[in-house]
């Protein structure tokens, strides 16, 4: 990765022009790993993935309460998961991430979401201007991959 972030500066004019630091270039392009290249991210479609590991008690849930009310009332839509049934019961349109993307059961590397492009879900998705997956260190490395590849 490291070194195609250079082969991507020397050789694409606006990343020259930007003149980004190796952790900002995720902001404006995205890590393709099959082909090994980074290719430019789409406008308006920032990404960014905060997580927080911290001990039961703390105010996790609070402070996605919190971030969710300030989301939805601006009139945006935000979209809360949980990786188990009880902790996703805890907020207000709050679903496991299995149901509301679609993933597999079954854990096996490679599963992808079972969303279709054009349906309402997907638009859900797309629209939303945060996603907050609550008890995401629980979840299955496959289920995390799988939401990755649909973003």
């Amino acid at each position: 990765m490291l070194t195609e972030f250079f082969r991507t500066n020397a050789t694409d004019s606006q990343a020259r022009k930007l003149e980004l630091l190796y952790k900002e270039f995720p902001q404006y392009y995205v890590w393709q790993a099959q082909p090994r290249i980074w290719t430019k991210r789409k406008q308006g479609a920032t990404i960014g993935r905060f997580l927080w590991n911290l001990k039961g008690g703390t105010g996790k849930s609070f402070l996605y309460k919190v971030l969710l009310a300030h989301i939805r009332s601006r009139g945006f839509i935000g979209i809360i998961v949980a990786s188990s049934g009880i902790a996703s019961s805890e907020f207000l349109g709050g679903r496991t991430a299995h149901s509301r993307f679609k993933i597999p059961i079954d854990t096996k590397p490679g599963n992808k979401c079972q969303i279709s492009f054009q349906g309402s879900e997907a638009n859900l998705i797309r629209n939303s201007r945060i996603i907050i997956w609550d008890e995401a260190p629980m979840a299955d490395k496959s289920s995390i991959h799988a939401l990755h590849l649909l973003l």
